[in-house]
């Protein structure tokens, strides 16, 4: 929270500069609130993330194939602006 909330004021304090004083404001102001956030809430290194046990997510286990829908040479389901065609 101190991140936002520091950026913020580093903005406002910065864009008397112009906007380059504003980015660099803004970006000077989230550092030192990710460091206030840092040390008043401590930052884990530790990530656990969850793993598949097999691949069978990307296998096909009930044996039915994915259905193809498949246009047959100038049928309806193509573009309508083909060449040659007479315009109405």
């Amino acid at each position: 929270m101190a991140t936002l909330v520091l950026a913020a004021a580093g903005a406002f304090l910065g864009q008397s500069f112009g906007f380059f004083g504003l980015v660099a404001g803004r970006a000077l102001g989230a550092l030192a609130g990710a460091a206030l956030d840092r040390s008043l809430f401590g930052s884990s290194s530790t990530v656990e993330r969850g793993r598949l046990s097999d691949l069978s997510v990307q296998a096909s286990s009930e044996g039915v194939p994915v259905p193809r829908a498949m246009a047959a040479r100038g049928s309806p389901a193509r573009s309508s602006g083909r060449r040659g065609s007479p315009r109405r």
